[in-house]
């Protein structure tokens, strides 16, 4: 093999790259514990020896190397996607792939499909993705429907030499049944139709609870600020007859006629007043006198109170 020589502080280097061991015959096929030495030997243009030059079976200037092939080399597990096919339905071939070799490469397949003792012709199939060394894929690649069902059918895969490298176990493709595809809807069709029902249950009653909880609430003002007639009360200040809130001019009924007629005055004991405080012991003198100011008896005030 000739040898490119190059100089280098007085040194001469001889270097070579891709040196064809078989040039001309195939690689072998087996690689396994294949040893290539090398060696040095030979002379310059002055005839003289090359000085450490060494032969076949001396270990001066001789190196030993192992040889490999370099490729891809692609081991796969093989399932179906439905546990049992049914003719005239869709499903897929899963095909679990590992490049276990020394250089990225894509699988190339042949299928043959067995039903029974009768086998199709192979079917070329090419991996979609390129895998590198050490990677994974899964491959899914869809399959002819099956037009009639059958029985003992199974798929051999083979690399390109015609290789097995794996297969499906033997399964069976039933008959396509349309009635039990609609009651599988059915069922489903139902679940939904309770799911939805318990629904509407849940906001019926989440309603009527809201709505009791309002109706307590304004039950409880109610009885709070509206006591039965006749009743002892302890009004809320800022309520009263009318015309007593700030800004308010309407006066006691009858007031736009003038004061209510003045009666014959009674013989009595007590005053307004000490009639008054008697009677509506939860108002104050100062309030008392107010609504007094502005034309109201006590008679009135009591049928006002009654009439709330």
């Amino acid at each position: 093999v000739p040898l490119d020589l190059g100089s280098n502080q007085g040194r001469i280097r001889a270097t070579k790259t891709c040196i064809d061991l078989w040039p001309d015959a195939d690689i072998p096929a087996d690689m396994v514990n294949v040893l290539v030495k090398f060696w040095v030997t030979g002379h310059d243009t002055a005839g003289q020896g090359l000085t450490g030059g060494g032969g076949f079976g001396i270990d001066e200037l001789q190196a030993t190397y192992g040889l490999e092939y370099e490729a891809a080399v692609f081991t796969i597990s093989v399932d179906l996607s439905v546990a049992k096919p049914a003719a005239e339905t869709d499903f897929d071939l899963i095909i679990d792939i590992t490049n276990e070799g020394n250089k990225k490469g894509v699988l190339t397949i042949q299928i043959v499909t067995w039903i029974g003792d009768q086998a199709d012709s192979p079917v070329t199939e090419v991996c979609p993705k390129e895998l590198g060394p050490g990677e994974d894929y899964r491959w899914r690649l869809p399959m002819p429907q099956f037009p009639d069902p059958a029985t003992n059918v199974r798929y051999e895969i083979k690399d390109m030499s015609g290789e097995n490298i794996g297969e499906v176990d033997s399964f069976n493709v039933a008959k396509f049944s349309e009635e039990g595809d609609g009651a599988g809807m059915m069922l489903w069709v139902g679940v939904a139709g309770v799911a939805i029902l318990l629904i509407v249950a849940i906001v019926v009653v989440l309603l009527v609870l809201s709505k009791g909880a309002e109706e307590d609430e304004e039950e409880y003002i109610e009885d709070d600020d509206f006591l039965p007639p006749g009743q002892a009360v302890e009004p809320i200040r800022s309520r009263g007859p009318p015309a007593t809130r700030p800004g308010e001019r309407r006066g006691p009924p009858g007031a736009s006629r003038g004061p209510p007629a003045a009666a014959a005055t009674p013989v009595v004991a007590d005053s307004p007043m000490d009639i008054a405080k008697e009677k509506f012991p939860h108002w104050d003198e100062v309030t008392i006198q107010g609504y007094f100011d502005q034309g109201w008896s006590v008679e009135q005030l009591e049928e006002w109170l009654a009439s709330q």
